[in-house]
């Protein structure tokens, strides 16, 4: 969640974008997140308590459902997106989930929106976002994910050629931080030994949803 925030401001602020930009205001604006677990949910929290955001929240569920003021199924994305100045998408890549963010929805959103993806590369479409970000030049895209090539994650991107993109190497999760990696060691130990004593686990995932 800090590290989609950084994103966010930096977009917001031209930190890291090539060239003098116009600064976007964050404070009480309208947020769209995709994903309604841990991360969507912490990025909801911040917005929330320190920028007074009003926030949209579209997931099957919510692990902290106060902090969205909106509550939906992501089969509305389309009637929120042209809504929203911020779109944050953590969302894990599913047979749902692919390319759910692609052109013909992307170019429903305002002018000057931020768009942040921290969740997986494949569930924005490639080539839907970079035609977006030429056409529209006030939008900005920053994300930590990058799409799959070989089975394998290429952050070579013509996305870098542009303006108003800014990009980190898939650093948000313990790759890039010894403390994150150990709390993630000790949430899953925590998980397995819930599932052995009680049956039951968090983050489960279903099947259905993959084959």
């Amino acid at each position: 969640a800090e590290h989609t925030w950084a994103l966010i401001l930096s977009l917001a602020k031209g930190i890291g974008l090539r060239k003098r930009v116009e600064s976007y205001q964050i404070t009480g604006k309208t947020m769209l997140i995709l994903g309604g677990g841990g991360i969507g949910s912490e990025v909801a929290r911040i917005g929330k308590e320190a920028f007074d955001n009003f926030v949209i929240g579209l997931s099957r569920s919510f692990r902290k459902p106060e902090y969205f003021d909106v509550k939906d199924s992501l089969m509305k994305l389309r009637e929120y997106i042209g809504k929203v100045d911020i779109i944050v998408d953590t969302l894990p890549l599913n047979k749902f989930t692919r390319n759910i963010l692609n052109y013909d929805t992307l170019r429903l959103v305002k002018e000057r929106v931020i768009i942040v993806n921290v969740g997986r590369g494949e569930t924005i479409d490639e080539d839907g976002i970079y035609r977006l970000l030429v056409e529209r030049p006030s939008v900005r895209f920053g994300t930590d994910v990058f799409w799959r090539r070989n089975g394998k994650e290429d952050f070579e991107n013509k996305l870098w050629n542009l303006e108003n993109f800014i990009g980190t190497l898939h650093t948000a999760g313990g790759y890039a931080s010894q403390e994150v990696l150990d709390r993630a060691k000790e949430k899953a130990c925590e998980n397995v030994y819930k599932l052995l004593t009680t049956g039951d686990a968090e983050n489960k995932v279903r099947k259905e949803d993959y084959i």
